[in-house]
This record gives C-alpha cells, structure tokens and sequence, in this order.
C-alpha cells in the first residue's frame, strides 16, 4: 500500500511539473513576444499558481509595470534583483532596474528614484571598466531620467491636488479654430495656470504635459534644471518647467505640475497651417494619473472627475500603458479579432496604420479610394500613399462603433515608392506593435466616454435617443 501511495505521489510531481513547465513556456513566448494583454489575462486564471516561482513573480512585475501598478510593480521587481539576477541575466536585470526607477518615480518617490538610478548609471559604468557589455544607449536614457528625477525631487510632490475630495464637472469644447486650415480640434476646457486665463486642451496620446515656448513665457512657468527628449517623426529636446498651480474648470486644482516646453512646428509651411492659429496648453497621461478617472459626456459636453473612480469590469483592463508613457487600447474588429490602438484624443481623426494595411490590403484596394496622408510630428514631415475606407465596424469599449471616412496608411512613400523609415505601427511603443490609433471623432459616436487609470479601462456607451453627431461643428 505504501509503494502505491509513494508511485501515485511521484507521479502526481512529475504532472505537476509538466504543467509548470508548460505555463511557464506560454508565459515566456508571451513576455518576449511582448503580449502583455494576454499575460494579463492569464495572471487572473488558475494558470498563474502553475507558474514557477521566478516566472510569477516576472509576470508579476511586468503586468503590474505595464497596467499601472508602480507601486505593486517596485515590490516584485525589487524582489527579483535581488533573488533571481542569476535567471535574469545581466542585460535582462539592467531593463528591470531601468524599469524599478521609472515605477519609484510613478509611485512620487522621486528622490529614491534618483538615487537608484545613480546607483545603477556607476554598476553600467563599472562593467565598462571590466571589459564586460555595457549598453551605452541604456546608460544614456538612465542618466538623463536621473536628472530629471533629481529636479523633481525638489518640486515634489508633483500635480498635489489642491481641491477637496468630491466630485468634480467642468464644460469642454473642440476647439477646432487651432487647426488652422483644416476640420478637427482639441478637446478643451477653460481654466488657468498660476492665475492667469487659458485654454487647456486634454491629450491622451501625451506621455508628458507639453507646452509651447510662448506660452510657458505668458503663463509664468518656471523653469528647473532638467530637459526631455520627445519623439515623434523626428526628435526635439525640450525644457522641463513648473506650473505653480493647475486650474481646471472652477473647482479643480493642482500645485507643482510639470510641463515640457517644446515648439513643435516642422517648418514645413503646409503641415505647420494645421498650428498657424496657435497651439494650446496641454495636459497628457501625468494629469489623468492625478484625476484617476475622466468621464467625457459627449451629450452634455461635460468631463467629470468622480471621487471614487468606477469599478473595474469583470473582464479585466482593456488598456496598458506604454514605454513611451500613453497608452494602447485593446478593442475588437466586426469578427471579434483583438486590435491594438494607440489612444489618441489629441488627433481629431481615427484612423489604421500600415501593419492593419497589410493584413487587409485586398479589401483595402476593393473598397477604398486612393488618397495621399501628410504625418506630421514632433521633428519632421512625411508623405504617403493611403486610402479612404467608407466605413469600418469596431468594437471598442464594449461599444460597437461604426466609424466613417476612416484613413488608412500603406507606410509608403508618395515620392520615392519606398517604406517609410518611420513606422506609426511601433514608435513609441514597447514591442506590442499597433494597428491604428482612435482619435477625437470618437465622441461623435457615443454618448458617455469612460477613462479610468488605476485599472487602465475604456468603456463607451451608446448616446441616448436625442443625440446629435453633428453639434461639435454648429
């Protein structure tokens, strides 16, 4: 009786390791692979408790990393440096404690954060000395988010909110005189910057708050000793100053809110029209961190800031964010595939990029019409060949949308016939390349816009019997 007893327990730990084995294979492809949605998905089924121990505790780190958790993700992470290097690897331990300075700093320890990124800038330095692989690019990136954090650390804490706990309103508008020449526009409120009057336009595609040199200059912002490269068809630096205080609406404030100040004119005179009336002040991921959760009421024109943000749907997030610090949205096309969407609302128009071309090119070419698209962005200018899809059905927020006129990229160019060497599908990203981006005009499409960061969630719900798609533009 014992024999079978010890044999039926031998075999319940060969299984046992089998099934370790296998999700930890399912968990590594999906990490290198960088499919944090479905590693996400998989750390809330039972398959987690078969993961090995250093396997959960890197899945762990990485969710918790790439769906906002900072503070959750310093734990794991500062739990892997020091149990599991050896699994690591050198390079691999060198991204991770890249990544724990960038979550202490999430977290508003600015201070520690640049005290561990200094730490970490003198080991890369030391394997230098040792003839041992230094990423140099690594390196770089390191010193530089350490003097930014050691300039924070002497403002902090950073976008402190000044109004008491409560629910919050403010009216919006699309200010749609600031792109000069064509249809399109901000999302914008009113309020003010240490006192003085402003338009503030709200941007989920900025990983920072951005402002333009003349503006910073009317507005009293104060500058600290500390610059940010930005990144977009080309690349600028740009300043890093304080606003002393954030007002939004009437109700809402914020003291201590950073801004990057960077001109971002291309000095191509066509693409600059779309800023010839001006370029407003501009809030991106930093203050929807601050607010928790923004509500666009696309009926009443109105953002709400709630007090207690909405609970997470039981299907878990929909949105990550990414190295770049925005976000990408998981939502579904008509026959229920997965797209992945850069979350934009600082670009009017939705529209697909080159990689959704190329697995749809046949319907593309069937049902488009030929068109040229001029990107333009932060360093330069670039034209393509695109087309002009009538309509496209998505599921988006748990909503299904049908959107009209949708442009979409081929990442050809319009002189040359050659790829782009800039690519919309993977800049800015971590690996998990995108098929398009929604932009503004979503909100002609539903009645109620949910964002919500602590669970990084969209939800959309459809307008209500009055409304009407067109009032944006009466």
């Amino acid at each position: 009786m014992r024999k079978k007893l010890l044999l039926i327990y031998i075999i319940m730990c060969v299984a046992c390791a089998v099934t370790a084995q296998d999700a930890d294979r399912r968990a590594g492809e999906m990490i290198n692979g960088s499919r944090y949605f479905e590693l996400e998905r998989m750390m809330r089924t039972p398959e987690a408790s078969q993961l090995s121990p250093f396997m959960r505790r890197l899945a762990s780190a990485l969710t918790a990393h790439y769906f906002n958790r900072p503070a959750e993700a310093c734990l794991y992470i500062d739990s892997l440096l020091q149990d599991n290097q050896a699994e690591l690897g050198t390079q691999s331990s060198l991204s991770m404690a890249f990544l724990m300075g960038r979550d202490l700093a999430s977290s508003g320890k600015y201070a520690e954060a640049a005290k561990f990124m200094d730490n970490m800038a003198a080991q890369i330095r030391a394997l230098a000395v040792q003839n041992q692989a230094a990423d140099t690019s690594l390196l770089k990136s390191i010193t530089t988010e350490a003097g930014i954090y050691h300039a924070y650390a002497a403002e902090a804490p950073l976008c402190r909110q000044l109004h008491k706990p409560g629910t919050y309103s403010a009216s919006f508008y699309i200010d749609e005189r600031l792109h000069g020449y064509r249809r399109g526009g901000f999302l914008t409120v009113t309020g003010s910057v240490n006192g003085r009057p402003t338009a503030i336009a709200i941007d989920t595609g900025a990983g920072v708050n951005i402002v333009p040199p003349e503006e910073a200059e009317r507005l009293g912002l104060r500058y600290i000793d500390a610059g940010m490269k930005m990144m977009g068809l080309g690349m600028q630096t740009g300043r890093i100053a304080i606003a002393d205080t954030l007002r939004i609406g009437r109700n809402m404030a914020w003291a201590n809110v950073p801004f990057v100040v960077v001109d971002i004119r291309t000095g191509n005179s066509e693409a600059d029209k779309v800023l010839e009336r001006g370029w407003p002040l501009t809030i991106g991921v930093p203050m929807l961190n601050a607010m928790k959760e923004l509500q666009i009421d696309c009926e009443k024109r109105v953002i709400t800031v709630p007090e207690k943000p909405t609970p997470q749907p039981a299907d878990g997030p929909n949105m990550m964010m990414k190295d770049s610090r925005n976000m990408t949205v998981r939502i579904e096309d008509e026959e229920g595939k997965p797209l992945f969407m850069h979350l934009d609302t600082g670009d009017y128009y939705t529209w697909m990029n080159s990689r959704w071309y190329m697995a749809h090119e046949d319907e593309v070419k069937a049902k488009g019409k030929a068109d040229s698209l001029r990107m333009a962005g932060v360093g330069g200018v670039e034209m393509q060949h695109s087309y002009i899809l009538p309509s496209i059905r998505l599921k988006m927020g748990g909503t299904a949308v049908e959107m009209d006129s949708v442009a979409v990229q081929t990442g050809i160019d319009l002189h040359t016939g050659k790829q782009l060497s800039y690519d919309s599908s993977t800049v800015g990203g971590n690996g998990q390349t995108e098929d398009g981006c929604i932009g503004l005009n979503i909100i002609n499409h539903f009645g109620k816009i949910t964002i919500n960061m602590p669970d990084m969630y969209l939800r959309c719900e459809e307008p209500g019997k009055g409304y009407r798609r067109e009032w944006l533009f009466e």
